[in-house]
């Protein structure tokens, strides 16, 4: 019968180091991660507006690690995990995830912290307004709604590949760094940026817990299959089911 160690193993063999080693790309997508990174723990809380934030957002996560990969690594995205990669386990990941972490997410949904923050968070899209309200609209609007989780979609898009993208292929192609040290320290700002010093700000506790347990998780997977886009699919479909049933009273008031 096979041990324990060897069950483990077998279901999740150490992550391999995506190419070469490379001092320069690790020291680039270290400096770029440390700015970026420094940059939205100040500017996200004080930025109110919802296009605004994510106009930003995608310019910081997305735009300026493409440029630094483009012109001053000259290298392709696709190694830096902007490839379809191992689909086959990419997607039964996707599916075991989703489904071990649907329960979590309903039970977090019931808590007043979460209803709190996210009923705020999602107020101002669906009321379509250029303040940010309290509280959502009794019959908010089902289009804006829509609109709000495709903004969103295009958000965690950005969020995975700067995280589990640029900066952990980036990292991982790091002499003295390797895979395994990439994994933990593109956990560090993942998690970080759950919390601010700014009141109101901070993701409720069981989240920012919550990223730091999964920030190693989706860099495993991303390294496993060469590829951010699974650990996306994760991500967004969570907090699509989260904002949905935060919602969904709200939706179907009146009905």
């Amino acid at each position: 019968m096979p041990s324990a160690t060897h069950i483990i193993k077998s279901l999740f063999p150490p992550p391999a180091r995506p190419g070469p080693a490379d001092n320069r790309t690790a020291v680039a997508t270290l400096l770029v991660g440390v700015a970026v990174s420094a940059f939205l723990f100040y500017a996200n809380p004080r930025m109110f507006p919802f296009e605004e934030y994510h106009v930003v957002n995608a310019a910081a996560l997305l735009w300026a690690p493409l440029v630094v990969v483009l012109l001053f690594l000259r290298q392709s995205p696709s190694e830096f995990g902007l490839a379809a990669g191992e689909r086959r386990i990419g997607l039964a990941w996707v599916a075991a995830g989703y489904f071990i972490m649907l329960p979590i997410v309903i039970v977090a949904s019931r808590g007043d912290a979460f209803t709190a923050f996210y009923a705020r968070r999602i107020a101002q899209p669906l009321a379509i307004a250029n303040w940010w309200p309290s509280q959502l609209p009794p019959h908010p609007n089902l289009t804006a709604f829509v609109y709000y989780e495709v903004v969103m979609g295009l958000y965690f898009f950005c969020w995975e590949f700067f995280f589990r993208g640029f900066l952990l292929f980036g990292l991982a192609r790091g002499s003295r760094v390797g895979a395994w040290g990439a994994i933990v320290l593109q956990t560090i700002p993942f998690t970080l940026l759950h919390w601010s010093p700014v009141a109101g700000a901070s993701k409720p506790g069981m989240e920012t817990f919550g990223a730091a347990l999964g920030g190693p998780l989706l860099g495993y997977l991303a390294l496993r299959t060469g590829s951010f886009f699974y650990g996306f699919l994760i991500h967004w479909l969570m907090a699509a089911t989260l904002d949905l049933i935060v919602v969904w009273p709200f939706l179907t008031a009146g009905q």
